[in-house]
């Protein structure tokens, strides 16, 4: 092994050994790595990563203060996938999820600190399937005394203690349902009326509690008690009266064992008659001689009460479930059902027995079954449940959103000893919340795009305008044809569009000159998209403006066509509409047009392509203008256009104010 101030060896391949991970890291190329070509390395370094090869515990070296990554062969059952691509890398960055839990260990080591982190959960991948593991890792500083006392890398040690952990884990829950047991059995003895009695042969009572005193005051067992054997009377199952010979005590001190017993009807001291169940079980020799017997008298009639107030209340309970919209249920500890109510085989299609322990998880969403199953185990310590899920409606294959929420029931010792619950359909209240954010976001984008437009309107007509007469009159026009467009979007629900023919239509309408001189030719149900119908419809304003003060729409001999059609480029995967704006028979009178198209042309030619991605002309021929647009639209233009046998209506008439 080499040692501090020695020169390394160079025709000796290292690391020593034949291990897998001794063969990979003198085949790595180092010299890509922060820490560079072996040669260079410290020798505690090496030393460990000598030392960690050798070893058969999981060991892994972090070194740097960006600490690249080398272990043994021990370590690749742990990376799992992340093996080999974490060799030579930094830490963690093909194990993100782990740089949590371990960061506080490497920073303590780091300052010279070894510390050990006891049962650490890891999930691995062991055999093709996800499963969790525990280990106890220690994580001790690399000094090299000569760097200070700070440490140069980190050793990891880890020794797996997934078997100890479902050990205890096992233990534990033996504990707990052995304590359960012993609770249930302490309410039991307490609530029922149980007599018991140890009885020697000659039919006198050794030892009996304050219950069997009373029903046997003399302490003697009534066959051997003729002043009382009157107060006893049973019946055998044809119906004919037991004699005294044969009652329970009597054939236990022949050897007999009554078991699970003989109902007996007991005539007590004011007349009231109650049933009991007599049991005996005779207590033998080594020769099978009988010694005497253990009696025990169970008041049933007081049992019989109480199951009847049982099946009361059941059904109650039932009714009850059965009249809410609710999906009810009961549970065990950890989740384990014991009862699903007629609502929930009605939603999910399972029945009650299938739902029961965890076959409710099946009706479950996939993605929700882990929070569940997580909620369940902290359910206990919490003393509530309350979780959100989706659940499969068996008549449509889709998963609803579901509330749930469980109260524990407790014994009087607070002991929870079963969990009632309830899950609400909450589908169609997550979606109204859902859709309220959506709305008031698009209200927010709608606002400020408006508020966009109206500032750079008012600057627009601002510049062009001669004095605070003429300001006001466009800028009115301008802010009505804002309005119309704001109109046509206030009227969408969630997926509508407004159509390129409702807007023109729109737009021609609110103009008064001559209306009958308008051709419009194209399809109708072309959808724009909602971003893009104020900039369109300002721009359509400004030419139909220009048309009524100096065009096709002031001028009786004049006529205006308007078409569009929709493309899709060869070159480009989204639907344009082509808009073709053509005046004839226009008469060019004192000031040319072109004086009055300063902010409308401006408009066209340059915020449309700027804030639309649109193609735009514009040209004044001596027969009026010109103009072309062509503008991006909805794709669910181009998906109705392209269906086969679709009948796209289309506008070829000429508009008479819309």
């Amino acid at each position: 092994m080499q040692r501090k101030g020695q020169a390394m060896d160079r025709t000796t391949p290292w690391p020593l050994g034949s291990s897998a991970m001794a063969e990979r890291i003198r085949a790595f190329d180092w010299s890509a790595t922060p820490l560079g070509p072996v040669a260079g390395w410290p020798a505690m370094l090496r030393d460990t990563v000598q030392l960690a090869l050798h070893h058969a515990m999981p060991m892994a070296v972090l070194w740097g203060d960006q600490r690249i990554q080398l272990y043994n062969d021990a370590c690749i059952p742990i990376l799992g996938k992340r093996h080999p691509d974490s060799l030579g890398r930094p830490a963690f960055t093909n194990w993100p999820e782990a740089a949590g839990p371990a960061e506080p260990l490497l920073t303590r080591a780091i300052a010279g600190e070894t510390v050990t982190l006891a049962d650490a959960p890891l999930r691995l991948d062991r055999d093709g399937r996800d499963a969790e593991a525990w280990f106890s890792i220690t994580t001790s500083p690399l000094i090299d005394s000569d760097a200070g006392p700070r440490a140069a890398g980190i050793l990891v040690t880890a020794f797996e203690t997934t078997a100890t952990v479902i050990a205890d884990r096992e233990r534990a829950a033996a504990f707990a349902v052995l304590r359960k047991r012993e609770a249930q059995q302490r309410v039991i003895l307490e609530v029922l009326p149980v007599g018991v009695a140890v009885v020697r042969p000659d039919g006198e009572l050794e030892q009996c509690n304050a219950v069997m005193r009373h029903f046997l005051p003399t302490e003697t067992m009534p066959s051997r008690d003729p002043e009382r054997q009157g107060r006893w009377q049973g019946w055998d199952a044809e119906g004919r009266p037991i004699d005294v010979r044969d009652f329970p005590g009597a054939r236990a001190l022949r050897g007999e064992s009554v078991l699970p017993g003989t109902e007996m009807l007991y005539t007590e001291d004011d007349g009231r008659r109650v049933w009991v169940r007599v049991a005996t079980v005779p207590l033998m020799d080594a020769e099978r001689r009988p010694q005497g017997q253990i009696t025990v008298v169970h008041d049933v009639d007081a049992m019989k009460r109480g199951a009847e107030a049982l099946r009361a209340s059941e059904s109650r309970f039932r009714s009850l479930v059965e009249g809410i919209p609710q999906l009810v249920w009961r549970a065990r500890e950890g989740g384990l059902w014991t009862w699903a109510s007629p609502q929930w085989t009605a939603f999910t299609g399972q029945s009650c027995a299938d739902s029961l322990d965890m076959g409710w998880l099946d009706a479950v969403h996939p993605e929700d079954r882990d929070d569940a199953r997580a909620l369940w185990e902290k359910a206990a310590a919490s003393g509530s449940l309350a979780m959100a899920g989706r659940l499969r409606h068996a008549a449509s294959g889709e998963y609803r959103w579901f509330q749930t929420r469980a109260t524990p029931v407790r014994d009087a010792d607070g002991t929870i000893i079963e969990w009632l619950g309830t899950s609400n359909d909450v589908h169609e209240l997550r979606a109204l919340k859902d859709r309220q954010q959506i709305l008031v976001a698009e209200l927010q984008h709608r606002t400020r795009n408006l508020m966009g437009v109206v500032r750079s309107m008012t600057q627009k007509t601002l510049e062009t305008s001669v004095d605070l007469d003429d300001f006001r009159a466009r800028f009115w026009h301008r802010l009505d044809a804002l309005a119309r467009a704001q109109q046509l979007l206030s009227r969408l629900d969630d997926y509508g569009r407004v159509t390129f023919d409702e807007l023109i239509r729109t737009e021609i309408a609110a103009m008064d000159g001559g209306p009958e001189r308008v051709t419009l030719d194209g399809p109708m149900d072309v959808r724009l998209r909602s971003s893009s119908v104020q900039t369109l419809a300002m721009a359509l304003h400004e030419l139909a403006t220009n048309a009524v003060k100096y065009g096709a729409l002031g001028q009786a001999q004049a006529t205006l066509a308007i078409r569009w059609w929709v493309e899709r480029a060869a070159d480009e995967d989204r639907p344009m509409l082509w808009v073709d704006w053509r005046e004839s028979n226009v008469r060019h009178e004192g000031a040319q047009q072109g004086d009055r198209w300063g902010h409308g042309r401006e408009l066209i030619e340059r915020a449309l392509p700027y804030q639309l991605d649109a193609r735009t002309s514009f040209a004044l021929t001596p027969d009026g203008v010109h103009c072309t647009i062509a503008v991006p639209v909805s794709h669910t233009t181009a998906a109705f256009m392209d269906m086969p046998g679709k009948d796209h209506r289309s506008v070829r008439s000429a508009s008479r104010g819309g």
